[in-house]
């Protein structure tokens, strides 16, 4: 699994921060599995534990 930190995706005036997960498959086609925002100094850390609770197992899933 590879993780992207700090990645800027559009330039905004409001200081949020945005966790994502994207899964890729084999084939290069990418899917938004869940996705988490909160306050300017919230924790990446706690936020990526929310999404990762949410989101169930996958079967036949390299990682």
């Amino acid at each position: 699994m590879r993780v992207f930190q700090n990645l800027i995706i559009r330039c905004q005036d409001d200081h949020v921060r945005l966790v994502v997960v994207v899964v890729v498959d084999g084939r290069g086609n990418a899917v938004i599995m869940s996705c988490e925002a909160g306050g300017p100094y919230a924790s990446k850390v706690e936020m990526l534990k929310g999404i990762l609770g949410r989101v169930r197992r996958l079967e036949n899933v390299l990682f």
